[in-house]
């Protein structure tokens, strides 16, 4: 019986591609670099801020990294909503006594105040990237989250939107659901052998994995 799902943030509970996309442009235009259209974000996100800044700018810059932090860290909120149905599935799961959790690589900080904005104390753990803890696809954050939910792996599902979080799931112990509806797309989730696949957030609500 599965007794708590956790979820990625980016692109599996709240759809926030253009955010990052607008924050990442401004700081390459400030910088005199090229920036990108939207499109080229779905490829650039998923493994972190490190990561989506060397990706953007084409090579690593500590500068261009605290220009970037610091600028989301302001922006966040703005031109980040919740996928459809996310508060309302949910709720239905929370009725059925599901416990969940946010396991990200998004900032901490930022991760929590998303989440918490968006949607209020429904999540019983929120883990985003901080020092000194491996980012996913290393599942260290999963395991800390299901220790601090009390449950085992075989009680879990993990939801998500990329293979990040389908090796993350699978390094854990668990089964992932992919969200298809996020940014990397069904032959991506399907490549990387998600467990089972979910076209809108609504679908969790019914979906085998949960309620075999």
């Amino acid at each position: 019986m599965v007794k708590a799902i956790l979820f990625d943030l980016d692109g599996t509970l709240a759809d926030t591609l253009q955010a990052l996309a607008n924050n990442v442009n401004a700081v390459l235009a400030e910088a005199g670099l090229p920036v990108h259209p939207l499109e080229a974000y779905r490829r650039f996100v998923g493994n972190g801020a490190k990561l989506l800044m060397e990706r953007a700018a084409g090579y690593h810059d500590d500068i261009l990294l605290a220009r970037f932090l610091e600028r989301y860290d302001r922006t966040c909120l703005e031109d980040t909503p919740p996928y459809d149905g996310t508060i309302e599935t949910l709720d239905r799961l929370i009725g059925q006594g599901i416990r969940l959790a946010v396991v990200t690589n998004k900032p901490h900080a930022q991760a929590v105040k998303l989440t918490r904005h968006l949607f209020g104390d429904r999540f019983n753990v929120i883990l985003g990237s901080q020092p000194g803890y491996p980012r996913k696809p290393h599942p260290e954050a999963v395991l800390l989250a299901m220790q601090t939910l009390g449950v085992t792996a075989q009680e879990c599902v993990f939801v998500g939107d990329s293979d990040v979080d389908v090796q993350t799931a699978h390094a854990a112990g668990m089964p992932c659901i992919g969200c298809c509806y996020g940014f990397r797309g069904e032959e991506e989730l399907k490549k990387a052998g998600a467990d089972a696949l979910v076209y809108s957030f609504a679908e969790l609500a019914k979906n085998r994995l949960l309620f075999a």
